[in-house]
């Protein structure tokens, strides 16, 4: 099972440092050795991951302690390693576009079912806007671990 455990770190001091000094002080040094192999350390950005090992090394080595670094990730890491597929996950905008394909796909009698005549899927403008409110609309659904084949088998019945 996953231990996770968020911790907020005051406005008193630099972040990365203190963030560092919480690593180091609860418990994740044990005797000679900073074995964070099996911890995961999610920073805003690449730049702040780079900081953050770079101070956890050096403060290894201050206290003369084997290093084994800890997995640095940002925020747009997570989706992709939180699911157990072996493809990668589709940016933002190739998600994007693989709607704008599938609604330009449609057949028209969907097509005058789904919009209203001022849309039109083939403009790259409406296109995309709607591209987004299908890209929110199964994220909404998705969220719920709803299927889009729940969705459609619920409204056919």
């Amino acid at each position: 099972m996953v231990n996770s455990q968020r911790i907020w770190m005051p406005w008193t001091a630099p972040c990365l440092p203190q963030a560092m000094a919480w690593i180091i002080d609860h418990g994740l040094a044990n005797g000679n050795t900073c074995d964070l192999s099996d911890v995961v350390c999610i920073t805003p950005g690449r730049r702040a991951g780079r900081q953050l090992l770079h101070l956890l090394a050096q403060r290894s080595g201050e206290l003369s302690l084997a290093f084994s670094p800890p997995r640095m990730m940002t925020p747009g890491d997570l989706p992709g390693s939180l699911t157990n597929s072996q493809r990668p996950m589709a940016m933002v905008s190739e998600r994007r576009l693989a709607w704008m394909e599938a609604l330009h796909r449609c057949d028209d009698a969907t097509k005058a079912v789904l919009f209203s005549d001022s849309i039109n899927v083939h403009d790259f403008v409406d296109g995309h806007q709607l591209a987004d409110q299908f890209m929110t609309l199964h994220n909404d659904i998705a969220s719920q671990r709803i299927s889009f084949g729940k969705v459609a088998r619920q409204i056919e019945e």
